[in-house]
């Protein structure tokens, strides 16, 4: 009887499955029907998945459709203890599900400016220096990147700040009258720090450690009322101090920062400037708010802790003995930001016949589209209410100016039609440059070059070639590699020479992946030194770091790799090692989690309705030990099996990125001894690990040969991530298509990262996006 059930039971599993079997599903029904139906069946549905059912409305479920999809194509399903079909089926079977994903619209969400680019617009438009990053919050990072419309929500507080924001530029741009410009000059006697890390020698005030609360240099506007200087408004200032480097052969970076000096959590670094060994002076061109206060700081300090030994002190130091503030400075009057708002004169004095002109002007000047009539009327009932309220055109304009930027026509993208060329223009800067496109590419888009390949090319090059590109370099790689978290944590000076490992370095570090893309895009060369290069791009902090000889400046320089160095690609950065570490040790599931991410485009998830067990360690002396009993529990198991090996086989790097042979262990001593702690040797490494296809790596080579051999996987989740970007959206299994013929375009050029923007630039995806 109980046979008689089961075929019973098989024999309906077939109908069912036949019923919706046509040619082209015949692969997926021969998979479920072999190797799926034993666990996702009426009988037995693990993980809430029944493969029985599916008619159109199994089909209708995106999200479900995403998760199979994903299962099968890193092949955690079957599992990997079961019978597996070959790779024909598999392949033939995802080729069926992808093409039952729901199309991707080609204008989706609404798409809101960045913070970054909602100041970049406005730097960019008015010639201005704002910092507009303490006004508007920060922006929700997504799954990719903070441009993809699905997370850019616009709560209420947001609301506010656009129009605080909007308020505080048209307030500076539109000023009644010429500032009147000011001098002050300090010395020793006008000089104070915190008296720990700093001192004076009686002609000079010495900065001799990084840390803010423990050396810093302010002044004071009036010594005997105690009262600290601060900018009385805001404009622009040159600040030139003499100041020189001491027991030091190299250059030495000094710091600007705002925020009240006697409290340094409230600093805010606005400036960072490069003393040379043999400099005498360093000068600055900044602009200010009112009632801000300037301090100076020692940013590449060695040393973190001098004592109260001032006088015997003889390491590395920075020495002032004169600051100079002069400012507002206005070196043409009206400003071009003025001359640009009320075109030269013409709109200097509003009235009641040109109000509405002058609307019309400044809706051209910062919108990408005409406006309804209606919604014309009403700005410029709004400016002329203002100006008969106030009887002044700076506060009309002012009002109307504020109107503007706070509007969603300035503060949203706009999607628009194919045929639209200005919009196209629009994505494309945004895109390149972070910010609106200039008045040559605008006066191309609307002559209709930008639908001409060749046209369209030359302009993809000049905004490559522009300095505002760096702007794309820098916000993707940080966005894309997690860069912004590399500084985030200091050295353990228990474990790392403070002369080796320093905040300056570490905040280097930080800076040569964006150096090590940028050299890759200006000089066309191939995505695969992503993945290995013979190359590395230093300074002479990370030079030395590296031990890669003598470099000087803090440019970045590309350098040829030794033969007896590891380094090499993104891997080898040991400012991406040590993002993936804590402060105190290395992790493996960090860094395996990482490449998976970032360089393999995986986003492991946790099976549905996840029961964790906390597995038994005791007695478990290193990492990998630790790791191993991990991987005995089957919920662990399912996503350590990818993500462990990767990271193990990095092991002989630490937490900052360098080389080691085996662990170490910081002990702290007894009571008596409280606050001192020694370091001892622990266990030799085992870097040794195995993939789950059987490949065994236990080196950082090994791990490079490994995304080698996987380079088509690797460069179409670079060419995701770029897509994800530019085209500000997540990107899913219905773009394959968009990706797949962008790789194959490149591959005929040698995968050029180049060769992939202007790709992607030039597919409909990017007109319609």
């Amino acid at each position: 009887m109980k046979r008689f059930i089961t075929i019973f039971y098989g024999l309906i599993v077939v109908l069912v499955l036949n019923v919706w079997a046509s040619a082209d599903q015949e692969p997926l029904v021969q998979l479920v029907e072999e190797f799926c139906i034993s666990c996702h069946g009426y009988q037995e549905a693990k993980g809430d998945l029944c493969l029985e059912e599916l008619g159109d409305a199994f089909f209708s479920d995106p999200a479900r459709l995403e998760t199979i999809i994903e299962l099968l194509s890193d092949n955690q399903m079957p599992p990997r203890d079961s019978k597996q079909p070959n790779d024909a089926l598999r392949n033939a079977a995802l080729v069926f599900l992808k093409s039952k994903l729901p199309e991707i619209p080609d204008r989706g969400k609404l798409k809101r400016l960045t913070r970054e680019e909602f100041t970049n617009s406005i730097n960019d438009l008015f010639h201005t220096r704002f910092d507009l990053s303490s006004l508007l919050p920060p922006d929700p990072p997504g799954e990719d990147f903070n441009k993809c419309g699905e997370t850019q929500f616009m709560s209420p507080h947001q609301i506010q700040s656009y129009l605080d924001t909007a308020r505080f530029v048209a307030d500076r741009l539109i000023l009644d009258d010429r500032p009147v410009q000011r001098a002050w000059e300090f010395g020793i006697e006008q000089f104070r720090g915190t008296g720990r890390g700093d001192f004076q020698t009686g002609t000079a005030h010495v900065l001799t450690t990084h840390y803010p609360w423990r050396s810093v240099l302010y002044f004071m506007e009036d010594a005997e009322a105690n009262r600290i200087f601060r900018i009385p408004e805001f404009g622009r200032y040159w600040i030139q101090a003499d100041v020189t480097v001491h027991h030091s052969r190299k250059a030495e970076t000094i710091s600007v920062s705002t925020g009240d000096p006697r409290y340094p959590t409230s600093f805010n670094k606005i400036a960072r400037v490069v003393l040379p060994p043999d400099g005498q002076s360093i000068f600055l061109d900044l602009t200010l708010d009112a009632e801000t206060y300037i301090s100076f700081t020692y940013e590449s300090a060695a040393t973190w802790n001098i004592g109260n030994n001032h006088s015997q002190y003889q390491g590395r130091q920075v020495r002032f003995t004169n600051v100079r503030i002069v400012g507002p400075i206005t070196e043409t009057w009206p400003t071009a930001a003025a001359q640009l708002i009320f075109q030269g004169d013409k709109f200097r004095s509003l009235d009641s016949e040109n109000v509405r002109s002058f609307t019309e002007h400044l809706i051209g000047l910062l919108f990408n589209h005409a406006l309804p009539e209606a919604d014309v009327d009403a700005l410029a009932q709004l400016a002329a209410q203002r100006l008969d309220s106030s009887g002044s055109s700076s506060a009309a304009a002012r009002t109307l100016l504020t109107a503007l930027l706070c509007s969603p026509h300035f503060i949203y993208k706009q999607d628009a039609e194919e045929t639209n060329d200005v919009a196209f223009a629009y994505r494309l800067a945004y895109f390149l440059w972070n910010s609106r496109p200039d008045a040559i590419l605008l006066k191309s888009a609307q002559a209709g070059e930008l639908r001409i390949e060749e046209r369209l090319t030359e302009q993809i090059d000049r905004l490559l070639a522009d300095p505002r590109s760096a702007r794309f370099c820098e916000d993707f790689t940080r966005q894309w590699l997690a860069t912004d978290k590399i500084d985030d944590i200091g050295p353990d000076d228990r474990i790392h020479d403070q002369q080796r490992v320093t905040f300056m370095k570490i905040r280097e570090l930080a800076k040569e992946p964006c150096a090590f893309f940028q050299e890759i895009l200006q000089n066309d060369l191939s995505m695969l030194n992503f993945i290995d290069s013979d190359f590395a791009m230093v300074n002479d902090e990370t030079a030395e770091y590296y031990g890669f000889g003598d470099v000087q400046g803090r440019a970045f320089k590309r350098v040829v790799i030794p033969d007896d160095s590891e380094r090499g690609g993104l891997i080898g950065q040991a400012g991406l090692l040590k993002l993936t570490s804590s402060k105190h040790s290395t992790s493996p599931i960090l860094r395996g989690t990482w490449i998976l991410k970032r360089i393999y485009g995986r986003q492991l998830k946790p099976p549905p309705n996840l029961v964790f067990e906390e597995p038994d360690i005791r007695g478990a002396e290193t990492v990998k030990e630790v790791i191993e009993l991990h991987k005995n529990t089957e919920a662990c198991n399912r996503c350590h099996i990818h993500i462990d090996p990767l990271g193990l086989a990095l092991e002989h790097y630490d937490e900052m990125g360098l080389w080691r042979d085996e662990y170490q262990h910081v002990e702290t001593r007894s009571l008596e001894n409280e606050g001192s702690s020694i370091l001892r040797h622990a266990a030799p490494i085992d870097s040794t690990a195995t993939l789950p296809d059987g490949r065994s790596i236990s080196s950082l080579t090994d791990v490079k040969s490994i995304l080698m051999e996987d380079r088509e996987i690797v460069l179409k989740a670079i060419l995701s991530k770029l897509a994800s970007y530019a085209l500000c959206r997540e990107i899913g299994n219905q773009d394959d298509g968009l990706i797949n013929e962008i790789y194959d375009r490149i591959a005929k050029d040698d995968f050029s990262l180049r060769a992939a923007i202007h790709a992607l630039v030039e597919h409909d995806s990017f007109r319609r996006s």
